[in-house]
């Protein structure tokens, strides 16, 4: 009778270790893909948006323009401004914002044409909408300021940094506002301007981003990329062969893509772990997700627009996960059952040993660790 519980412990312990193996080798990495289409402008990339649908693509350029493009990289229009185009917003309806050093935001309707322009008085640094166009915010240039603007352009609330503010970035649903400062501090806000959230970090804040759930991604000159909940607790870190450029999350915060200075483009889940990466000619200047993740698009110093199909790298992050959960409660589920096996082991075989242990209380401190795992 007792050999045939021990074997079939045994055996159990042999077919969870087994599964755990075997989740492992079928989950194989993906490497880096060739991109769908690129796109020559020219001249560095200072900006980009994707549209809700995926359908459409926005860059602005150092030399002024912003250019709306379809998703197969037929142009539809072009935008000239007064001077670099700093920040571009596709909207939903098909109007465009369109912020630049020349001072001014201005509103594009769908075919380009001006609709209204507001002079700040001084450069536009940074530009971030939400996809519905109800809430923007602008960052100006050496300014502590946040300026939180509504569909019109008009100001709704100025949101105090206390220090030059390097960029800001609001939520797809408008709940959370992130931004990084000149003192290499990263902040968190709600919509109302209520901090939520500083920490410091290690180097200059280069970029920043937020996602629905309030996950902020922060990039630095560092070589980091560095996540964190809405409440502040540090989620993870991708580490990048040069100093990061851009950085987006996805609508619902689980992914990350990376643009380093040297041309290198990852994408990462929210523990910082590489799940894809590539590398083009030129400097990275910018990278988003389209809505649904399963698009990349990213832009360079050289002018050129890339495009990657990386839907099934996401997806395979999602199912890494879940065999990385499934591996962690069989390993707990392994301790428990060898805990248990030595426990019925010695009642059999040496109860003496198990009666000093039990009146020592040292049962109770074999037994913690796998509660502590539980």
């Amino acid at each position: 009778m007792e050999g045939s519980v021990n074997t079939k412990v045994i055996r159990t312990i042999y077919s969870c270790l087994l599964a755990s193996l075997l989740l492992f080798l079928f989950a194989q990495p993906i490497h880096a893909s060739e991109p769908i289409w690129t796109m020559e402008q020219g001249l560095t990339i200072k900006a980009l948006s994707i549209s809700e649908d995926g359908e459409l693509v926005a860059v602005g350029t150092q030399n002024a323009s912003a250019i709306l493009l379809q998703r197969d990289g037929t142009q539809r229009f072009e935008f000239i401004a007064n001077n670099v185009v700093t920040g571009v917003a596709l909207l939903n309806d098909g109007r465009m914002l369109v912020s630049s050093d020349d001072r001014h935001l201005y509103m594009l309707s769908a075919d380009g044409k001006e609709l209204w322009k507001r002079d700040f008085k001084k450069m536009i640094k940074n530009l971030s909408a939400t996809p519905d166009g109800k809430l923007a915010i602008v960052t100006l240039h050496n300014e502590s300021f946040v300026h939180v603007l509504d569909e019109q352009g008009q100001t709704l609330r100025e949101i105090p940094i206390g220090i030059a503010v390097k960029s800001a970035a609001v939520s797809p649903n408008g709940q959370w506002l992130a931004a990084g400062a000149a003192n290499q501090y990263a902040y968190l806000f709600n919509p109302a301007g209520e901090l939520q959230f500083q920490t410091p970090l290690e180097g200059d804040i280069l970029h920043a981003s937020v996602a629905d759930n309030g996950t902020m991604v922060v990039g630095t000159s560092s070589n980091k990329a560095v996540l964190y909940s809405a409440e502040g607790s540090r989620l993870g870190e991708l580490l990048t062969k040069d100093k990061v450029t851009s950085v987006h999350a996805t609508h619902d915060g689980e992914f990350i893509a990376v643009a380093d200075y040297s041309g290198n483009y990852y994408v990462a889940n929210q523990d910082g772990e590489l799940l894809w990466s590539t590398k083009e000619v030129g400097a990275g200047q910018q990278i988003r997700f389209s809505k649904d993740g399963t698009r990349l698009f990213a832009g360079s110093d050289k002018g050129a627009v890339f495009q990657y199909e990386v839907g099934a790298v996401l997806e395979q992050g999602k199912q890494a996960a879940m065999v990385k959960t499934v591996v962690q409660v069989a390993a707990v589920i392994v301790l428990i059952m060898l805990i248990v096996l030595l426990f019925f082991w010695l009642w059999r075989k040496k109860p003496y040993i198990l009666h000093r242990l039990w009146k020592s209380k040292l049962a109770y401190a074999m037994l913690l660790p796998s509660f502590t795992l539980l």
